[in-house]
């Protein structure tokens, strides 16, 4: 199993960093950006985090593909392309089911839409960490073109366009190795796994933990218990765009020690933490980058670092300062509902002061 670490500086302020952006870039370390998302979605991203991949067929050195506005996900797990973004002359395989030998699709539930498409599998390089033979769906295949009707009707809009989904792709960085995991592998789960004997007539099935969409960084040969993601403040009038850095691994280089930090254990099955919060019990889901809610960067200010490892049910959150004020604006709503538990939609937290 695995877990996120994810580092959001404070904001709001003079506009110097209580956290200081790496500027040096090591081998797991990848720049990021918070800006108004890819040119083809027209209303423009809030404060949604993007980064640059690169993808491979399986075993080539060559025949790869850069892709920019890649959107950062602490709140899903596994990566997710737009196919009108991919290249043809890749030819990424399909990712077949050991039983039927079938090809496998999958339904990507978000709050407030769906994505469908096929899984194929690619060689991914973050930075200077690389993935092989990944398992990767690709949302808006023109090869499938016909959503199961469990999927389409599990609620909101199809988001199969990069104006739709306001990013080229997704990277799921979350909390879990997998994103559904073992209750996907002992049966069928409505509007989540699919077999297709013909891209036309994709059928619910029970799909093995080892051929589901998995958490990319899981899948690195070093640097793979986790992520720091590090943004400077911004001045309280805000900023057009503000670059960071996401780095991987917890504890595995001098630019990811864990220090002092107070460790926090969350939910194994959902991955959220229970704490006070105004004398309210809350129970709080610490997607800081989710495809959900999110306000925007002024006012608030937040440092949290979690940690995971290849162990089932031990995710550490490690919270080394938080303070909060305010609601969360809507932003992109579209948070990732894929998770080991069950498959269903988490209702999206809202924070109210008293």
């Amino acid at each position: 199993m695995f877990a996120t670490a994810a580092v959001l500086a404070a904001c709001g302020g003079s506009g110097s960093g209580s956290v200081p952006i790496i500027t040096t870039q090591a081998n797991n370390v990848v720049s990021v950006v918070v800006d108004a998302g890819p040119a083809q979605f027209a209303t423009g991203a809030v404060d949604t985090i993007y980064t640059t991949i690169t993808i491979c067929a399986p075993g080539s050195t060559s025949n790869c593909q850069t892709i920019d506005h890649i959107q950062v996900d602490t709140g899903s797990s596994g990566l997710r392309i737009l196919g009108s973004v991919l290249s043809g002359s890749l030819g990424l395989p399909t990712v077949n089911d050991n039983v039927s030998g079938n090809a496998i699709a999958e339904c990507a539930q978000f709050a407030d839409g769906y994505s469908w498409g096929p899984l194929r599998q690619a060689d991914l390089q973050v930075g200077g960490e690389k993935a092989q033979s990944l398992n990767v769906q690709v949302i808006g295949d023109t090869t499938y073109t016909t959503v199961p009707a469990d999927c389409s009707s599990t609620g909101g809009t199809q988001e199969d366009t990069v104006a739709a989904f306001g990013a080229n792709g997704i990277l799921g960085v979350g909390p879990f190795i997998q994103d559904c995991g073992p209750v996907c592998a002992a049966s069928v789960v409505a509007g989540a796994y699919y077999v297709c004997p013909t891209p036309s007539s994709c059928q619910g099935a029970a799909i093995a933990t080892a051929l589901q969409v998995n958490n990319p960084v899981a899948s690195f040969a070093t640097d793979n218990n986790g992520v720091l993601i590090m943004l400077p403040s911004v001045p309280t009038g805000g900023a057009a765009n503000v670059m960071g850095s996401l780095i991987f691994g917890i504890g595995t280089q001098t630019n990811n020690a864990l220090g002092t930090a107070t460790v926090l254990t969350v939910d194994p099955n959902i991955g959220v933490i229970t704490t006070n919060y105004l004398n309210h019990r809350q129970r709080l889901q610490w997607h800081l980058l989710h495809r959900s809610q999110h306000r925007d960067l002024l006012g608030e200010q937040r440092l949290l670092l979690s940690e995971f490892d290849a162990q089932p049910f031990r995710h550490q959150y490690r919270l080394q300062q938080r303070a909060v004020d305010g609601q969360f604006q809507r932003g992109q709503c579209r948070q990732s509902v894929q998770r080991q538990c069950d498959f269903h939609r988490l209702q999206r937290y809202r924070r109210h002061q008293s």
